[in-house]
């Protein structure tokens, strides 16, 4: 209850534009919410970016602020919004990749040549980027699977973990390479 009338205190105190007031609630929740942002976006840097957006929008919006709600719990809504909204480019930006790609490989002229090896060499870009958000021992996991060829059971005894637990480390690592490649990278390569 205390801390509840704490965030109230707060939200009234960053309505009337304390830059104190939102400097302690950005020191206070800033790491939370980013923890939170990094669930859907498994990037650091776009997960504090879209927290930031958040805070930046909520200091140039202090009339939006209701001062008898908990400010943290909207920021929490914002903060989740944007990771939405980052997501949901992000498919958009891969159905047109995809569109592109389909484009590429039904034409026949030199010049589309060119442009699918502009596009591998995208997609090559973004799968190294992608293996970089692995841990490094899921990134040396999965290449011991797929590009070594070792057997679950080989890479337990190597790193004397339970198999269950490299099962666990490639099937997060797959889960990632899906999520953030589009479909057809896979007929591409």
């Amino acid at each position: 209850m205390g801390e509840d009338r704490d965030l109230i205190r707060l939200a009234r105190m960053i309505k009337e534009h304390d830059i104190q007031s939102f400097h302690d609630l950005y020191i206070r929740y800033m790491p939370i919410l980013q923890a939170f942002a990094f669930r859907y976006t498994y990037n650091s840097e776009t997960a504090k970016d879209l927290v930031h957006d958040a805070f930046t929008w909520l200091w140039n919006h202090p009339e939006k602020i209701e001062t008898h709600r908990n400010i943290v719990h909207l920021l929490h809504m914002m903060v989740r919004n944007n990771c939405l909204h980052y997501l949901r480019s992000l498919r958009i930006r891969d159905r047109h990749d995809e569109k592109l790609a389909e484009a590429i490989l039904f034409s026949s002229d030199a010049s589309s040549m060119e442009d699918l090896d502009d596009l591998q060499q995208h997609l090559v870009q973004k799968l190294h980027a992608t293996l970089a958000l692995l841990s490094p021992k899921s990134h040396e996991i999965l290449l011991l699977h797929v590009v070594d060829g070792l057997k679950i059971k080989q890479i337990a005894e190597k790193f004397g973990i339970e198999e269950s637990s490299v099962k666990t480390h490639i099937k997060r690592a797959m889960k990632l390479l899906r999520e953030s490649l589009p479909a057809f990278f896979w007929f591409i390569f």
